[in-house]
């Protein structure tokens, strides 16, 4: 009978003893674990992973205690989330076991152990494994979504835009991405992105990936992808795939453009983790964009206002002479304000 949430579970066996690593062995295969073994405290270093799920360690082993196993795999950044439960056929005692605890097992068994107790005991610390695995998942990709969030917000063109946010998603969601931003005047700037520090590959139209009626999301089967993203696909070496999109759109219903995640294979809906993930993201972009507008806007009413109000050049009278120059208030205006004046005032004062 298999054991609760066994399936696609790997749980390393270390025990000198091959009879022990035998019986051990034979019941989380039967109970639908994937089992791999070890015969010394050398192997099990080896062979533990960050995908290992859980360890069964013997506390006697010829070469490197249990207890030192255990310490050595806690250590280690990469596999100190795995559980191990110790099991002994000597070491029983009260002071066995609590010492077993206090070096950084997670549980232990006497033996000769019971089935029944022993897979619900590695179940119970796969459960526990899992819920760990989660909570340092969530709390990279909040990091991630955190580091892909301000770049956004420091975007001073559509193309930017576009590009971190491509960039971001990927960061966030770790699959291929394709960002599109509708530009002024109907221009489509979209760009795909593979990996972390790869090569963006970038590409305009003028034909927007229009949403299905009255949704803000949907799903792309292979032989349904839009025709603008094929070459950019084709272009970026992405296989071949199912894409689960979600469009950008303003507080007054306006399309501004949306973001395309390729899913898992055997997929056919996104993770709640991706949906949340990419959600931020399409508001954040949103956000940005209309930053965006309003900045330019803003730009381009004071360029206007400057032109308007000063004067091209100043009119000086008398025998001094006067300089006047006009700087940019902001590095990269584009008004360029290095006008100089000289004249001569005989009275030494300002004639105006």
């Amino acid at each position: 009978m298999s054991a609760p949430g066994a399936a696609g579970r790997t749980v390393l066996v270390v025990d000198d003893t091959p009879a022990h690593r035998y019986v051990m062995a034979s019941w989380l295969r039967r109970g639908g674990f994937d089992v791999v073994e070890a015969g010394t405290g050398a192997e099990a270093v080896e062979r533990v992973s960050a995908a290992t799920d859980a360890v069964v360690l013997d506390v006697n082993l010829p070469d490197v205690p249990g207890p030192e196993v255990c310490r050595r795999i806690k250590a280690d950044p990469t596999t100190a989330h795995v559980p191990v439960l110790h099991v002994s056929a000597t070491a029983v005692d009260a002071a066995a076991r609590t010492a077993g605890l206090d070096g950084g097992a997670d549980a232990y068994l006497p033996e000769p152990l019971d089935r029944d107790e022993f897979l619900a005991t590695i179940s119970a610390l796969c459960r526990t494994h899992d819920a760990q695995r989660g909570t340092v998942r969530t709390a990279r990709r909040l990091e991630s979504l955190a580091s892909a969030l301000v770049p956004l917000h420091e975007a001073r063109t559509p193309e930017d835009v576009v590009d971190r946010a491509a960039r971001g998603a990927h960061a966030v969601v770790g699959r291929p991405v394709v960002a599109m931003v509708v530009a002024d005047a109907g221009l489509v700037l979209r760009t795909v992105c593979t990996s972390e520090h790869g090569p963006l590959v970038r590409g305009r139209g003028t034909v927007p990936v229009l949403p299905p009626a009255d949704a803000d999301h949907a799903v792309f089967a292979p032989a349904e992808l839009p025709a603008p993203w094929r070459p950019l696909l084709a272009e970026a070496g992405v296989a071949r795939g199912s894409w689960w999109t979600s469009w950008l759109v303003e507080p007054d219903g306006a399309l501004v453009g949306g973001l395309g995640v390729q899913l898992e294979d055997g997929r056919t809906e996104p993770s709640p983790d991706d949906v949340e993930a990419v959600r931020r993201l399409t508001e954040a972009t949103t956000v940005a964009l209309s930053n965006l507008r309003t900045f330019t806007e803003e730009h381009r009413l004071a360029l206007a206002l400057q032109r308007t109000m000063l004067p091209g050049e100043l009119t000086v009278r008398g025998g001094v002479e006067v300089a006047a120059r006009y700087e940019a208030s902001a590095p990269g205006s584009t008004w360029a304000a290095t006008s100089t004046t000289r004249s001569t005032c005989p009275t030494g004062g300002w004639p105006w």
